[in-house]
């Protein structure tokens, strides 16, 4: 129910942003889409956890983030060429429709409720929101889960926010085709949420912390490739290799995304899993607002390429010293919260 509802909610607000006469209800609809998506993956997170078994979790919760970026990149291409034929109110009419839909088609699916199975009766529990944080604060390594999450959506979102305009600037691009170039790369590594969390099915069978370790390796392949082609771009690298690092390093980023959410989900209770997982966007919330106002302020200071790489070293630094330091602590975690 609460995927259908929030569903709902961020398509009438999609919907209510093409029909905005004013300002300060253009904006109040975009709270309201971002709203309405931020309780989607909580309670979508949660579903997915109590549908399929650990050693599947990695697989489907990528599978399930590989449709973010899709969505980007092909809301990227598909809306240039609506906004060029019918308006740009025309792009948020016709693509709130299919979240509409959608939310009706998910009523159908198989729900569940968390019962505590006794020897005797099957007892519903319902715990608090003071019992979610009283488990958390007793499980460090989602505590350094959602930390990670502040350095590397920084990084990840200053992309978002800047990616077309770096090759603009740094390759005198017209912004149709670098917004081309971005949508395609997004595209293809929304491919990598889907592959990096099979990998972590894969390794972690044996070895529960080994997601963490996958994690590790997903943040500093994007450290490499991401540094060559920012600082190839100032250094006059070609067009084409430069896109092709960002790419890889794209791929491997998203790789990130299932997997994480994925080690997540495995330390977290079922009656815990949707508030535990409602951390997740808030944290990546509050670094997506700190990642527009940084950035812009480093980039008017030092150039939008300096300020790329700052950030990415930042982000990956910190995301990987925080998992270091999650990976010591997951298997006693873990036991702990099969207990």
């Amino acid at each position: 129910y609460m995927i259908a509802i929030m569903t709902t909610v961020w398509s009438i607000a999609t919907w209510c942003t093409g029909m905005a006469k004013s300002f300060g209800a253009l904006i109040m609809a975009r709270v309201l889409v971002g709203a309405g998506e931020a309780g989607y993956n909580p309670a979508g997170y949660a579903l997915i956890a109590a549908w399929y078994p650990e050693r599947m979790r990695g697989t489907m919760v990528g599978l399930f983030n590989m449709a973010q970026p899709l969505g980007i990149g092909l809301g990227i291409l598909l809306a240039g060429h609506l906004a060029a034929n019918f308006g740009w109110r025309a792009v948020f009419g016709i693509l709130a429709l299919p979240g509409i839909l959608l939310a009706l088609v998910i009523l159908f699916a198989p729900d569940y409720k968390t019962v505590r199975v006794d020897s005797v009766d099957r007892k519903a529990v319902r715990p608090g929101l003071k019992d979610t944080l009283r488990y958390i604060a007793r499980n460090r390594t989602l505590q350094l889960i959602y930390l990670a999450q502040f350095p590397i959506t920084i990084y990840i979102m200053t992309c978002g926010i800047w990616g077309p305009t770096f090759f603009v600037r740094q390759y005198n691009l017209d912004l149709a085709t670098a917004a081309n170039a971005v949508g395609m790369i997004t595209i293809i590594a929304g491919v990598g949420a889907l592959c990096g969390g099979w990998l972590s099915d894969r390794v972690s069978r044996n070895s529960p912390k080994s997601r963490i370790t996958v994690c590790l390796l997903y943040l500093a392949v994007p450290l490499i490739f991401h540094s060559v082609a920012i600082m190839g771009s100032m250094q006059g690298l070609s067009w084409p290799m430069v896109v092709l690092s960002y790419g890889l390093g794209q791929f491997f980023a998203a790789a990130n995304w299932g997997t994480l959410v994925a080690a997540g989900l495995d330390q977290s209770p079922p009656q815990y899993r949707a508030t535990s997982q409602s951390f997740l966007p808030m944290f990546q919330a509050v670094a997506a607002l700190g990642a527009g106002v940084v950035s812009g302020m480093l980039s008017d200071e030092f150039g939008l390429a300096p300020t790329l790489q700052m950030l990415l070293v930042v982000g990956m630094s910190g995301g990987i010293a925080l998992l270091l330091l999650a990976r010591n602590s997951y298997d006693r975690d873990h036991e702990r919260m099969q207990a």
